[in-house]
């Protein structure tokens, strides 16, 4: 009776448990960055399913990798420990073999993996399918011991591999036979590594539903790994955009990338930002220097470059083009090819992701109780300081999508507050009720911090950073660890090298360094591409101090700081001399708990600014701006405070804040341009902006809206006046508008008229194109334009031919538009002479 008794009890007790504890599902995708829908990092991938996660959960604005490679992002994420403990910084540091990576040499023998702690608590069934530790066939996996009581981390494992013969047949459809991706047949997909992988995790749901798999009664806690968007990107050619050009050798070659690069709606391929000359963000980092090596890991700039010079010709773009323009129009078009492939490579995982999610959702008692987690193991760049991967510390490469569904808490709301991948382990052990490993001295193991407060209170005060490592293996930079501190303004990058560095043994007593350090912006509208670097600006040397805090060695090293906000009185737009900033600071601590009065006694509150050596301790501080000398007013655009909280007991930094203010009302902005309209398309032209500006918005009247301060081409698509708006945003939060009325003619919206579909090419070309199409009979006038409106040449015919010639040999380099008229009205067409 006693027995069964016991028993009796077990059982229910692992059914409670199975009720109660919540299941997870946590998908990791391969080398993706924020080409998602709800992270808007390109406008035209389409992610239906994980957008429709997001709609259901908490998107994290501002989640980072902690290494900006598979091998070191993984093993840290899942042992839940830095890359300074783990000493895996690359992938040719990683022993396939897990454990083998934590040794007593290395002083790193300690290692609790998150599954294996989920497992090892007796309340979860851990599965993982695929690429989920670095190495799929090995994947910490203990498949020697029955089901039940296994040991490392998965109760159950699931490893794809579709075989050299599949993969060889992938690589015959290598766009140039050179590349790794291209456009394979749609009857391929069923084959390939993810899509077999996500239907695995789909039957899994199903069959726990269904109570006809055995999970040892325990709730699941299941990981999908899914191989793309990695390279090599072999992807069905129904995921590919539509500007994809398959064969440069075609009849007619076409450009297929957005230009002019502004230009509404898109004409081509949209491609990454470029400042202005392109990759002059690469050129301006210090020459040969480390940031250069890691940029042209992976060299695709040069692949490119070696293709298209070793070519035996050239697509006939345009015979009267030189050999160097037609050779800059390809490696545009290849460069737009393999952006394609990644958009064709997120959109194909994207459905692999919706068949777990369809699956889920087909059994809502289920639904209700799982947690979905979506991450990447890290970022990746395409073609931005000249880079085409990943490897290194820019925002491109360590900045992560992370989407967390977790029923009954906040949904469809995104945190713009700084969080890493490490701090995944304890925040999904709260979630789970599951106790965090400690280390056999007694002292805490994990590295990370647990962030499940932003799934209830996404805007919750938190001054978190995300500390990202990278070493590369040999050579430059093989040395020392390189290392990213990235909080919710800022992101400073610090690489160390030493005289001989790749030459012998290192020598820690010649340690060099360079820096950046860009001010992204609190929402990423200051210099959200990175291309201006502050880190020799004097103003931020304060800045640089205290993220530097956050280093290995330094005091704030795998901490949580406080936060200080700084308040103050309404201010105007820009500070004259005479005025008094008012100002009090706040100090809040790890928790999100304001510090009361009666506290602050134990934490000195330093203010110090940039124009004067006016040094200040206190909680409120008001300053005059007449002590400023009245050269430097003049000269400055702004003040800058910084408060730094020192704890008194231990003289460490809690908390720093940097804050600016503008002044020197003589720099208000001002800004003019023309907007002349060619049948239905504007051109912003002549743009003069004078005076200090922060950023520019442009509304084009009809729901477009762009904050370039250029922006391109705009069609309209209906008749009627519009007006066209450019606020520029400048000082204290001031604003100032310039507008001009735009009239497109309802003429050229006629109805019942068949188009001409209108062919000019070649396009660009230099001395002649041609206009074709099947019906154009009856034309009265043909007008180039160009892009401010001038009419540059008008010539009348009225033949029955189908193509016309013209001569543009004596028009300059630009953008034109060709105006046909016809009895019933207008078409328009665009072309560009380069030379």
């Amino acid at each position: 009776m006693h027995k069964l008794s016991t028993l009796f009890i077990f059982v229910m007790l692992h059914f409670t448990v199975k009720a109660q504890q919540p299941n997870f599902i946590v998908i990791v995708a391969d080398d993706l960055n924020d080409y998602i829908g709800v992270l808007g990092g390109h406008p035209q991938v389409e992610t239906p399913n994980i957008d429709s996660l997001a709609l259901s959960g908490v998107t994290f604005y501002n989640a980072f990798c902690n290494s900006p490679g598979c091998a070191p992002s993984r093993t840290s994420m899942l042992s839940g420990k830095d890359p300074n403990y783990t000493k895996v910084f690359n992938n040719e540091d990683y022993d396939n073999v897990f454990r083998n990576n934590f040794t007593p040499e290395q002083n790193n023998e300690e290692v609790y993996t998150l599954p294996q702690m989920l497992k090892d608590s007796g309340i979860y069934f851990t599965y993982a399918i695929d690429k989920v530790f670095h190495s799929p066939a090995e994947n910490d996996y203990d498949k020697f011991s029955t089901t039940c009581v296994r040991e490392k981390s998965w109760s159950r494992m699931l490893n794809i591999n579709t075989g050299v013969p599949f993969n060889l047949a992938l690589e015959s459809y290598a766009f140039g036979n050179t590349f790794d991706f291209g456009m394979i047949p749609d009857s391929l997909e069923s084959q390939m590594d993810d899509f077999i992988a996500a239907d695995s995790a789909a039957s899994f749901i199903h069959q726990y539903a269904n109570g006809t798999v055995n999970t040892c009664d325990r709730p699941f806690f299941l990981t999908l790994g899914l191989h793309k968007p990695h390279a090599d990107r072999y992807i069905p050619e129904k995921y590919f955009p539509d500007y994809f050009l398959n064969d440069l050798f075609t009849d007619t070659f076409k450009v297929i990338y957005n230009s002019p690069v502004e230009s509404f709606p898109f004409n081509g391929l949209v491609m990454p930002p470029q400042p202005d000359p392109m990759f002059n963000d690469f050129y301006q980092l210090p020459e040969e220097g480390l940031a250069q090596s890691c940029a042209n890991v992976g060299d695709v700039y040069n692949q490119i470059n070696d293709y298209t010079y070793g070519l035996a010709e050239l697509p006939e773009i345009n015979a009267d083009l030189s050999e160097a323009e037609r050779n800059a129009i390809v490696q545009e078009t290849i460069r737009a090819n393999y952006v394609s492939s990644y958009i064709a490579a997120v959109n194909f995982m994207d459905a692999m992701v919706g068949k777990v999610l369809d699956a889920i959702n087909e059994h809502p008692e289920l639904a209700s109780n799982t947690i979905i987690i979506f991450t990447s193991d890290n970022g990746y760049s395409l073609g931005e300081k000249r880079h085409w991967t990943k490897w290194g510390l820019w925002e491109t490469d360590i900045r992560v999508p992370l989407i967390i569904k977790y029923p009954g808490h906040a949904e469809n709301v995104i945190s713009n507050r700084v969080v890493s991948l490490l701090d995944i382990y304890p925040t999904i052990c709260d979630m789970a009720g599951v106790n965090y490993p400690m280390k056999t001295d007694g002292t805490n193991y994990l590295d990370g911090h647990s962030f499940i407060s932003l799934l209830d209170n996404p805007d919750a005060m938190s001054s978190n950073v995300a500390v990202s490592t990278y070493k590369k293996n040999a050579g430059m930079g093989a040395c020392f660890p390189h290392i990213s501190v990235r909080n919710e303004r800022f992101h400073y990058i610090r690489y160390q090298y030493n005289n001989n560095d790749g030459a012998g043994a290192c020598d820690e007593t010649s340690a060099n360094y360079d820096e950046e350090l860009y001010d992204i912006g609190s929402d990423r509208q200051t210099d959200p591409y990175e291309w201006n670097n502050l880190a020799y600006d004097p103003d931020y040397a304060p800045m640089i101090e205290y993220l530097s805090e956050f280093f290995p060695d330094g005091n704030l090293y795998n901490t949580n700081p406080y936060t200080v906000n700084i308040y103050n009185d309404d201010l105007p737009c820009l500070l004259s001399n005479d005025e008094t900033i008012n100002m009090r600071a706040l100090l809040i601590d790890d928790s999100g708990t304001s510090i009361p009065t009666d506290s602050l006694i134990n934490y000195s509150i330093q203010w110090t600014n940039n124009l004067t050596a006016a040094a200040v301790t206190g909680v409120y501080y008001i300053f005059n701006m007449n002590t400023v000398p009245a050269a430097t007013f003049e000269a400055a655009n702004q003040i800058i405070f910084y408060v730094k909280v020192i704890e008194n007991a231990t003289g460490k930094t809690r908390a720093f804040k940097l804050k600016q203010f503008y002044i020197n009302p003589e720099n208000e902005p001002e800004i003019t341009f023309t907007a002349p309209v060619i049948d239905h398309t504007v051109s912003i032209t002549d743009i003069i902006t004078t005076g200090d500006v922060t950023s520019i918005d442009w509304d084009f009247g009809d729901g477009y809206t762009t904050t370039s301060f250029a922006p391109g081409l705009h069609t309209y698509t209906a008749a009627g006046s519009y007006v066209i708006k450019a606020t520029l945003n400048y000082g204290n939060k001031c604003s100032v508008q310039f507008s001009r009325i735009v009239v497109i003619d309802e003429l050229i919206f006629r109805k019942n008229t068949p188009l001409k579909e209108l062919i000019v090419y070649p396009n660009p070309s230099s001395s002649t194109i041609y206009i074709s199409s099947q019906n154009l009979s009856g034309i009265c006038d043909i007008a180039i334009i160009n892009s401010v409106g001038e009419l540059m040449q008008n010539k009348s015919t009225n033949s029955a031919l189908n193509q016309y010639q013209l001569d543009i040999s004596k028009l300059p380099t630009g953008f034109y538009f060709i105006q046909l008229k016809f009895e019933d009205g207008f078409e328009t067409a665009t072309f560009e002479v380069m030379r």
